[in-house]
């Protein structure tokens, strides 16, 4: 089996191990919960966004143009204003 397949699988088990304990922790611990729940979700949302712009952007570029760049800067300043 190939070395890069079996990092994938530990690092893949261990993100998910450590995704676990740390939504254990906040079930458990309420107070904490409710104090760091809308910075969790923001960075959650945050991370959504940056991830499907980062890989839609460059096949975007590639299938219009350089103009898609302009367009996406203006709907997410228009977004944000709104």
């Amino acid at each position: 089996m190939n070395n890069n397949f079996i990092y994938i699988l530990c690092l893949a088990f261990l993100g998910s191990v450590v995704g676990l304990v740390g939504g254990i922790v906040l079930l458990l611990k309420g107070k904490i919960s409710q104090e760091s729940s809308l910075h969790l979700i923001s960075f959650a949302a945050g991370v959504m966004l940056s991830a499907a712009f980062l890989d839609l952007l460059p096949e975007a570029v590639n299938e219009g143009g350089e103009e898609i760049f302009l367009l996406s800067l203006i709907g997410m300043v228009g977004f944000f204003l709104a």
